[in-house]
């Protein structure tokens, strides 16, 4: 079951306790604050094993709670970034409920001496029980503003997200090291202020088979026929508009041209404004081809898992994803 999936090595061996608190999660109206869902989720109700991230929802208020439970755990925050799946780096998470995204790992004995692949750097400050004192100093320094030590490529980004936000970890401080930025076992996703259920923050998912969730106590498999079939739609936002981009594609459209063949109301139905016309080599036109990559290389990697994806655009699953950027994939 999903007790299983999590206590997998490459989960550094979680259980549902390091994740929900003992008295469960809704608030007084029986609205669930904190919910595991996605891939973890999907393996569970389906009987599959495969190596993936543990993605935690939760809403604004019950972010300090996560995190105390995930400190507890020896998770530590690794980074973050300001929206979940097929996020664009230079735009607002548009039309979705989420604020920003953490990673959390939990680092084992000299795992801090290795060099962080793709960031050409060492660690070597952090050996045995000097790791968690000096991330605990890094995420102190990052909440307190005094000096913030995020790893954040600027050029990628027009603002950077609330890391730590809020409440940090609570009476346990909140453990951050930014130098090893992407590596992570767990996801956990935040609700923007003010959100009050943490279901909203689905919403993003663009197969619904992701919808299903656990929230403590109850499974919530919103597609149960498909989910324990393994099979999942799209959402019809997203298929259209990469629809339109894979086609224009197929057609012998380089990949600026295809973006401006897009109808304006396509994006504007996932949230988003039409690329600009002129934009700056790090700027719009990139962001709006990442997310159309985001989506593409999500559903293939689905399909290789064995989900048949429903009536996918054609050419979508086998097409090769023109990412503009190498590095985005792994912030």
């Amino acid at each position: 079951g999903l007790q299983k999936v999590l206590s997998e090595p490459f989960n550094r061996r979680l259980t549902l306790a390091d994740i929900f608190p003992a008295g469960g999660s809704n608030d007084l109206q029986g609205r669930p604050q904190i919910l595991l869902a996605g891939s973890s989720v999907v393996q569970a109700a389906a009987g599959k094993n495969w190596r993936s991230d543990v993605d935690v929802f939760c809403t604004w208020s019950a972010a300090p709670l996560v995190r105390e439970q995930l400190i507890g755990a020896g998770l530590i925050c690794t980074g973050s970034t300001i929206g979940y799946g097929d996020w664009c780096p230079l735009l607002p998470d548009g039309g979705t409920y989420i604020d920003h995204v953490e990673g959390y790992a939990k680092p084992e004995e000299g795992w801090w001496d290795k060099q962080v692949e793709g960031y050409g750097m060492r660690t070597k400050e952090f050996k045995g029980q000097t790791n968690k004192m000096q991330a605990l100093k890094f995420g102190e320094e990052t909440l307190n503003q005094k000096n913030d030590r995020r790893y954040v490529p600027q050029k990628m980004y027009k603002k950077s997200s609330n890391i730590g936000m809020p409440g940090g970890g609570g009476k346990q401080g909140f453990p951050y090291n930014y130098e090893i930025a992407g590596r992570k076992c767990l996801e956990l996703i935040i609700g923007r202020e003010g959100s009050k259920d943490a279901r909203d923050l689905l919403k993003s998912f663009d197969l619904t088979i992701c919808k299903s969730a656990f929230d403590g106590r109850l499974f919530r498999i919103p597609f149960p026929h498909d989910t324990f079939n393994l099979r999942s739609k799209i959402e019809a936002p997203r298929y259209k508009v990469v629809n339109e981009f894979v086609q224009a594609s197929r057609a012998g459209m380089d990949c600026s041209k295809a973006l401006g063949k897009i109808a304006k109301n396509a994006w504007q139905d996932v949230g988003m404004p039409p690329p600009a016309k002129q934009a700056g080599p790090f700027e719009s036109a990139n962001a709006h081809q990442n997310f159309l990559c985001k989506l593409l290389s999500r559903w293939q990697k689905y399909a290789l898992r064995g989900v048949q994806v429903l009536d996918p655009p054609i050419g979508a699953l086998e097409c090769e994803v023109p990412w503009p950027m190498d590095d985005l994939d792994d912030l």
